[in-house]
């Protein structure tokens, strides 16, 4: 399964504020999660099995080599999980990471393959 969402990804990471006990997301992240689910739900996904054990790549499209490629992998995996892409994001057994500059817009391809 191929995926494509474009929009620069937020670091969760620094993303959460705690007020009254509670904690919040960042406004960043909040949009993130939305514009992700929109673009999920027109392409073609499908759920993986609950038993399935996954191999995950990402290619982030960005402009700089600024932010840290790991603090992706949160964002990326936790919209996965919440639209229903996959079961649960305990379910990865590898997870390759790829950054590439470019200038032009910020974007994630995600492949998603079952391992046999």
């Amino acid at each position: 399964m191929n995926l494509i969402i474009y929009g620069k990804v937020p670091a969760k990471a620094n993303k959460y504020k705690i007020c009254r006990g509670r904690i919040y997301k960042d406004a960043e992240v909040t949009k993130y999660e939305k514009d992700f689910e929109w673009q999920v739900k027109n392409q073609d996904k499908r759920q993986f099995d609950a038993k399935d054990r996954l191999v995950v790549s990402i290619q982030w499209f960005t402009n700089s080599y600024r932010a840290d490629l790991d603090n992706i992998n949160k964002v990326i995996l936790d919209c996965l999980q919440k639209n229903e892409v996959i079961v649960n994001d305990n379910r990865v057994d590898e997870l390759h990471n790829y950054r590439i500059i470019d200038k032009g817009y910020s974007r994630v391809k995600i492949k998603i393959e079952v391992i046999k």
